[in-house]
Parts: C-alpha cells; sequence; structure tokens
C-alpha cells in the first residue's frame, strides 16, 4: 500500500514492507506517476460513498482518501509528501475513477508524524463528508475497507480496476503487526483467508458503523505479497487532535452541524 510520489520503484525496493506501495508501485510505474488502491476479495460497491475520495493526477488514481470536512481530506503522507497545491485533484463521492462525483483541485498538502497527512481543497466540496471515530476501533470489530484496483497480492500480477470496491476485515492485537507498529497511532487489521487491502489503498478509508476509523497504511510484517499478513491502518482518531489543530477546527465545526 505504501508507495512514494517521487520513485515508485524505489518505494517497491524500499519499502518492502508496505503492501500498498509495492504492487502500487509497479502498477503506476507504467504510467510514470501514482499508485492505485488495491482491494482482494472483495466486491463491487454499487452505492457511492459521498466521502470517499480518488486522488488523481492527470486523470489517473493514485492513491484513496476521506473527506472530513467540506474543504478538507485525510490520507497517507506518503501519498502527498513532495506534492505542492495544484499539482492533483480529488474525485469525491463516485463508483469509478474516470467518471461521476465531483473534481476538485487541491489546493495543498499538511504532513503530520508517521504516516498521516490532510489536504486542503480549492473549493469546499458539495459532498457529504463522514464523521471521524471517537476511539480506534477495538479488537474483534469487523471494519470495512475501501478501494479501487489490482485483485491479486504480488507486486505487478494484474491491474486496477476503475470500479470502487470494499472488503470487511478485523481488528487484530497490535503485537500481530511487526512492522514497526506504533501503538495508539495505527491499527492491525487482518481479513479473511484471500482477502486484503493491497498495492495503492494507500491513504484510503476504513469505517466502522459508518465512522471513519483508519487510512491505509502499509503492509503489518514487511510480506510484498498482500495475502501473507495483517495490514497497519494510521488510526485516524489517533491523530484527531492533530486533525482539529491543522484545519483550524473545521472537522469539528463540520461535526456539530449533524
Amino acid at each position: 500500500m505504501r508507495i512514494r510520489r517521487v520513485s515508485l520503484i524505489a518505494a517497491v525496493v524500499a519499502v518492502v514492507g508496505s503492501f500498498l506501495s509495492g504492487p502500487a508501485a509497479a502498477v503506476e510505474a507504467e504510467a510514470g506517476s501514482q499508485v492505485e488502491p488495491y482491494i482482494i476479495g472483495g466486491r463491487v460497491v454499487t452505492t457511492p460513498y459521498s466521502f470517499f475520495a480518488s486522488l488523481q493526477r492527470n486523470g489517473r488514481h493514485f492513491c484513496g482518501a476521506s473527506l472530513i470536512a467540506p474543504q478538507w481530506l485525510v490520507t497517507a503522507k506518503h501519498c502527498v509528501q513532495g506534492s505542492s497545491g495544484g499539482d492533483f485533484s480529488a474525485r469525491i463521492g463516485s463508483l469509478n475513477t474516470g467518471s461521476g462525483g465531483e473534481l476538485v483541485t487541491a489546493s495543498r498538502a499538511i504532513l503530520g508524524e508517521n504516516d498521516i497527512a490532510v489536504v486542503r481543497l480549492s473549493r469546499a466540496a458539495t459532498s457529504r463528508p463522514i464523521r471521524i471515530a471517537a476511539n480506534t476501533p477495538a479488537v474483534g470489530t469487523v471494519n470495512k475497507l475501501i478501494g479501487h484496483g489490482q485483485t491479486c497480492g504480488t507486486p505487478g500480477c494484474g491491474g486496477a480496476s476503475p470500479q470502487l470496491r470494499e472488503v470487511d476485515t478485523t481488528t487484530v492485537a497490535d503485537s500481530r503487526c511487526t512492522a514497526s507498529f506504533k501503538r495508539g497511532k495505527e491499527i492491525c487489521f487482518q481479513g479473511a483467508p484471500g482477502t486484503s487491502a493491497c498495492y495503492g489503498d494507500s491513504g484510503g478509508p476504513s469505517v466502522l458503523d459508518g465512522e471513519l476509523t483508519g487510512a491505509t497504511s502499509r503492509s503489518g510484517n514487511n510480506s510484498r505479497n498482500c495475502l501473507d499478513g495483517p495490514g497497519i491502518y494510521n488510526s485516524v482518531p489517533g491523530y484527531r487532535a492533530w486533525i482539529d489543530q491543522v484545519t483550524g477546527g473545521a472537522v469539528t465545526a463540520w461535526e456539530a452541524t449533524l
């Protein structure tokens, strides 16, 4: 899942532990751009998620994100590191990477610690944001992962699907994720056999009871095969104080209207 914009091929080598970066990097290398999100063993989404955003350059998807206030997205830091205002856009609330929803240009990206980032849009989106969960999901809870793309686990094994897909996964003990796991700031997820988020799903959401719990980060055990082990997501609730600070309270202000 984890991929750096500046060098996708290098990311595959340097971030072997990231199941979102490896494969995605291989796919994006063909276009000389970024990443695509991959859901393995999932199902096609038939009703759009108003908050889901496909981050795109030149019409090509490279990462996922979630709309958390009308003018703000949360995503993975490695998706937007090195980006400048206006060099990418977000297609929000669509079932397809190439059409539908609304396309809004990003004005800037603000990078946090570890692998979290927020993106300010050039204008307020008309799509409905998602509320951030109050707490990191407890062990044993089933979350929904959402994204586009490759449906096999190894780098370069297949192309990305333009259709939005989703899959259920379970929160497992932190100890199951051995790839420099950060307690309190990250979530360890393990899907049923044959299911997973994968390369390029970076930045995309995990959702529990209609609320945002996570943003895809990387492999949980440094494997290049997405199906070999758990996955690590940034805990969006764990970064709530930072998000409120850098957005000037925009997220809290929007949630107060609900």
